[in-house]
């Protein structure tokens, strides 16, 4: 089982697959698929959430 990590992102665009987000500096802009992530928050494009995916995922997107 992969190691999980937390990270605050906002929510740019969304679609029924992904989440078009960009971390704190807003340079760094990914989609993440909704497959690979949790949010206990509702949100939704302009929103500010913490959420849950893999690691290697996060390392993968550059958010760590």
């Amino acid at each position: 089982m992969s190691k999980e990590t937390e990270i605050c992102l906002e929510i740019l665009k969304e679609t029924d697959k992904a989440f078009w987000v960009s971390d704190d500096g807003g340079e760094n802009r990914q989609w993440i698929p909704k497959s690979q992530v949790e949010t206990d928050q509702d949100c939704g494009p302009g929103d500010t959430v913490v959420f849950t995916m893999p690691e290697w995922l996060a390392t993968e997107k550059g958010f760590i």
